[in-house]
Formats: structure tokens, C-alpha cells, sequence
């Protein structure tokens, strides 16, 4: 007889979780004795978990988070920008097509692996930075989640997990640009676990007249201030459309990815009237 409130139901689902935990357990493991090798579209990266497995199925994988029919295109031959790197499994992809790279990437973990998959695939135009992206520069408190260092935020949320919080240096986008003189961005990527709205919030109408194309993973919770419907209008008001995509609710946190595409007209930084 089970206790009062437990079904048989609730028993299975609880064994199943618990088996999946321990296979994902064993794996990751195996990751860490052995090293992770990944490889898709001709580049290969490293890695050291399930979890990065995950992530590059997502930029390589079925679930195309980001939609690489378009954003390759977009990406060869010009400039791309990425916020939040990880450990550069999309750092890999953008510098096999684009002519110039600039990543960011805060923590010193990661930081090392996407100097690793640049290395690993040959790269030499790819400049990795290790700083986080915000609204304002300096240093500021990170947490590193224990769950998944796919998470780390300056936001937790039950969902990233608590961790060990250090201090990471903190650019702003214009001063980025400017520091590495970037002067046209085709693709602006972020990743960044909440930090997208400080970071691009924070852009003036000069700096946001310099790119075209951002594709983001938006996060929305109760720690995050600010809001996808933010975002939108701001970059609304500068010109950019926006189309949404891929929904997801985990736990107290909501996410989806964004593809904004700047409205000008040609051979112009103004905004096309629509």
C-alpha cells in the first residue's frame, strides 16, 4: 500500500526521473573522464557535459533555435557580434562564415572553451572577450549556477539554480564596438540569460543605426526587471521589426527567441517610414 497522497502514478514518474538523473549522472561523467567531441556542418567543438550536447543541438541540431537558413546568409561575409558565447559552439559557426567575429563571454570556464573551439577549428578571425555585455561598465556580482553553466546569470531564478557568485568586468555595447572598432554589425547574437535588455535597452539611436539583424533568446521572470514587450518597442522605435519564436516555459522562467530585422533605407541609418 503506497502512503496516503502518493499514487502508483506519481511513484513511476518519480522512478523514471530519478533513472534519467542517474544515466544523465553517468554521462557526464564519462564527459569528464573522456572529453566531449561534437561536430556538424564540417566544424568541430568540445565540451564537457549533457548539457553541452544539448546546447549545440540547438544551434546545430532539429530544434534550429536560430533559424540558420537565415542567419548563415546573413552572416558570411560580414561582421557578427555575439553576446554570450558559452563555450562557442555558435562563436564556431559565425567564424566559418563571416569575415570578423567579436564574442563575449564572462566566465573564465567558458571563456576558455570558446578559446579552445576557435583554436580547435582553425579560426583566426575571431576576437574573444572575457566580459560580460551590460548597460553600464565596471564589475559586478555573477552568479555561477551549480545546475548548469549554460545558466549563469546576473539573474537567478529558481530554474538557473543558486551557485557561487564572483565578480565579472562589464562593458556596454557602444563602448565594445567602438574599443574594437566595430563599425557595422550584420548580426548581433545574444544569449545571455536576462542581460539582453541592459544590453541593448542601453543602445542609442547612433549605436542601433550601426546593425542590422539581432537574433536573441529573450527570458522573462520576476528577477528579471524588464520585459520582452521592452525590448520590442524599443527597437521598434529605432527602425526594427520583430518575429517571435519557439516558446518555452521552465519553471518560473519564460523564454523565446527573437529575429529583429532593422527597417532602413538604403544607404541610410534612418529608419524606413512604414
Amino acid at each position: 500500500m503506497t502512503p496516503k497522497g502518493i499514487t502508483p502514478r506519481r511513484v513511476v514518474n518519480h522512478a523514471r526521473w530519478r533513472a534519467m538523473q542517474l544515466r544523465k549522472a553517468a554521462l557526464n561523467a564519462y564527459y569528464r573522464r573522456a572529453g566531449l567531441e561534437l561536430s556538424a556542418r564540417g566544424l568541430r567543438a568540445c565540451g564537457v557535459s549533457t548539457s553541452d550536447k544539448h546546447v549545440f543541438g540547438e544551434i546545430f541540431g532539429d530544434e534550429d533555435a536560430y533559424r540558420l537558413d537565415v542567419v548563415v546568409p546573413l552572416m558570411r561575409g560580414g561582421t557578427v557580434v555575439e553576446v554570450g558565447a558559452h563555450k562557442g559552439y555558435f562563436t564556431v559557426l559565425a567564424g566559418s562564415a563571416a569575415d570578423r567575429v567579436v564574442v563575449f563571454e564572462p566566465t573564465e570556464r567558458n571563456y576558455e572553451y570558446v578559446l579552445r573551439n576557435v583554436a580547435l577549428n582553425g579560426l583566426t578571425n575571431v576576437t574573444a572577450v572575457q566580459a560580460a555585455v551590460s548597460d553600464t561598465a565596471g564589475v559586478k556580482p555573477f552568479t555561477l549556477s551549480a545546475v548548469n553553466d549554460a545558466r549563469h546569470t546576473f539573474f537567478s531564478t529558481r530554474y538557473s539554480g543558486s551557485g557561487t557568485t564572483v565578480e565579472v568586468r562589464c562593458v556596454t555595447l557602444p563602448e565594445a564596438l567602438e574599443e574594437h572598432g566595430v563599425e557595422h554589425v550584420d548580426l548581433l547574437k545574444l544569449d545571455c540569460e536576462g542581460s539582453e535588455y541592459d544590453a541593448l535597452l542601453s543602445c542609442d539611436a547612433p549605436v542601433l543605426a550601426r546593425i542590422d539583424h539581432i537574433v536573441a533568446e529573450l527570458h522573462e521572470s520576476r528577477t528579471i526587471p524588464h520585459t520582452r514587450s521592452d525590448l520590442i518597442s524599443h527597437l521598434a522605435r529605432h527602425g526594427f521589426t520583430a518575429e517571435l519564436y519557439d516558446e518555452h516555459v521552465r519553471g518560473d522562467l519564460r523564454t523565446c527567441m527573437a529575429f529583429f530585422s532593422a527597417q532602413r533605407d538604403r544607404g541610410s541609418g534612418t529608419p524606413r517610414e512604414r
